[in-house]
């Protein structure tokens, strides 16, 4: 019952949305971390949890519109900009032992 069928014009119902939108919501439509917090206000969320929970939502909806970049993107960064890096995706023992420091 909910799956569009093409040619049924269920698909003018539909729209391509960004990671970003899908989770923090724009315009009529709300996002899915919004709809979290209005659920955890219904149920009467206690401090302690709703407090536990936002640091989760906070990252998640950081990481979904690109302003915490994930561990990958922030490795393939100290990679790239790396001075031994001849952007030959050799990562030789130099950047692994730096890229391993800058972990610490």
């Amino acid at each position: 019952p909910g799956d569009v069928v093409p040619g049924s014009g269920d698909a003018e119902q539909c729209e391509e949305m960004s990671m970003d939108v899908i989770v923090n919501g724009r315009g009529a439509f709300p996002g899915l971390v919004p709809l979290c917090y209005a659920y955890l206000e219904v149920v009467g969320c206690d401090g302690a949890a709703l407090e536990r929970i936002d640091q989760y939502l906070t990252l998640i909806s950081r990481r979904a519109s690109g302003e915490l970049p994930t561990a990958a993107t922030w490795m393939r960064r100290i990679v790239a900009d790396h001075p031994g890096y001849a952007k030959d995706s050799v990562v030789t023992q130099g950047i692994a032992y730096d890229l391993l420091r800058a972990c610490d």
